[in-house]
């Protein structure tokens, strides 16, 4: 039988455990909201950029800084009643490439609209998945042509 005492220090190792383990990762999906398939991923993505940003914030190298977690797991469960666990390394490389991401400051520039705002900009061309419609995107939608979806660049921001 454990005693309230031997309670409270599970409870301590598993706070501690986790905000150390795994509370980064849950940042970036946290701001973004459900994104079925990529919510693994872009926990990936927000578990190294954090750990990248803080090694730089402590000037300490990141790849040093990423040996503390003695591999990255991923765990992902879904509807269909499956789940699954990875066990990654990291190249050490790594750094390298996740300097490149900027995802917080991708999120950072978001900008909150009104439902009036969004509806405006919807309604100012047409709607998405048709022919012209206006998304942001690089690429516009050009309509189907022998059943295949046709794709123009545009000089979007």
């Amino acid at each position: 039988m454990r005693s309230a005492s031997q309670s409270v220090m599970e409870a301590a190792n598993w706070r501690s455990h986790y905000a150390d383990k795994v509370a980064n990762s849950t940042l970036y999906p946290a701001r973004v909201g459900n994104t079925y398939t990529a919510s693994l991923w872009l926990a990936l993505v927000s578990f190294l950029e954090t750990c990248y940003e803080g090694a730089m914030a402590d000037g300490i190298d990141p790849a040093d800084a990423a040996k503390k977690y003695a591999g990255i797991y991923l765990f992902s469960y879904g509807s269909g009643c499956g789940a699954v666990l990875m066990q990654g390394e990291l190249a050490d490389s790594w750094p390298t490439m996740v300097a490149l991401f900027k995802v917080r400051a991708a999120l950072d520039r978001r900008a909150r609209l009104s439902m009036a705002e969004y509806e405006q900009l919807q309604g100012a061309t047409a709607s998405p998945g048709q022919a012209g419609a206006h998304t942001g995107s690089h690429f516009a939608f050009d309509g189907l042509k022998n059943q295949e979806r046709k794709y123009s660049r545009t000089n979007a921001v």
